[in-house]
């Protein structure tokens, strides 16, 4: 790293500690280009989520783009990712009317995924702004895996004539010592197909190694009618410490549409990556 740009690194990653409320993402990569068309990479990624107290991901892959046009590549990849979901507690309703049956907690449980991807990308520049698309199809098989989960059944209200000394109070309820049934729940195997939509806008600061970026994506189900799934918007830098070496900075917005009850459906996280091009 070149000293002399050490100030504009520290001036520009101090706002992270302000998106990293909610979670914090990380990563390394390593790009290589030749021929002028092609270019093939690898990137490793960890995710810490709920104020930075547990991880939520692991992954690592590897890609390839063509440039089709000067102005248009194709690209593609694969990542195996090791996905973290924490403890959750479930309302359970009776199958036949519906009612309130109670609670499921199931512990939390690690999952692996496998994604492969193909993207498309167009680019044109206006002056010193870049403006880019991309669509991208994105394929997830999730491998099969288990939780303990603790079923809480019959439970009371506060008030209801019952004594609770001594009960478990979950979810505005109470419940009876002994009246929980602790049971290993199945994930099984499922396959998931998205398309994923972004749009890009970076700006070249004239001499100067900082380049301002920001985007937004919107993800939508093809197995469900092209429903939504869930939005992004990314707003950062990427910053040139030499030829070779490169920093990445940003804020990170994100929204579930279809989040379930136990998930927060809205995420505030910083990013930070470091990328080299051989």
């Amino acid at each position: 790293m070149q000293m002399k740009r050490l100030p504009f690194v520290l001036f520009f990653l101090l706002p992270l500690g302000l998106c990293a409320e909610g979670g914090f993402w990380t990563s390394v990569s390593v790009e290589k280009s030749f021929r002028k068309k092609w270019s093939i990479g690898a990137e490793a990624d960890m995710r810490a989520n709920d104020n930075l107290n547990s991880f939520g991901r692991a992954s690592i892959g590897l890609s390839g783009d063509y440039k089709l046009l000067p102005w248009l590549k194709v690209g593609a990849g694969y990542s195996f990712i090791a996905d973290h979901s924490p403890v959750a507690l479930k309302t359970d309703y009776k199958k036949k009317d519906g009612s309130f049956n109670g609670f499921n907690l199931d512990e939390d449980f690690w999952r692996n995924k496998h994604r492969a991807v193909i993207d498309l990308t167009g680019k044109i520049k206006a002056g010193n702004f870049s403006f880019a698309l991309r669509e991208r199809y994105q394929f997830t098989h999730f491998n099969s895996s288990s939780c303990q989960r603790t079923k809480y059944r019959d439970g009371v209200r506060e008030g209801e004539g019952v004594d609770i000394t001594g009960y478990t109070p979950i979810g505005g309820y109470y419940f009876a010592p002994g009246d929980e049934e602790v049971v290993t729940d199945d994930k099984g195997t499922k396959n998931t197909h998205m398309l994923r939509s972004r749009v890009s806008i970076d700006y070249n600061i004239p001499h100067f190694p900082l380049t301002p970026e920001v985007s937004y994506e919107i993800t939508n189900d093809l197995c469900d009618g092209l429903s939504a799934v869930k939005q992004r918007v990314v707003a950062g830098f990427d910053l040139k410490i030499t030829k070779k070496f490169y920093i990445s900075a940003a804020y990170v917005y994100q929204h579930q549409f279809q989040a379930e009850e136990y998930e927060p459906a809205t995420l505030h996280a910083g990013s930070l990556g470091f990328k080299f091009k051989l």
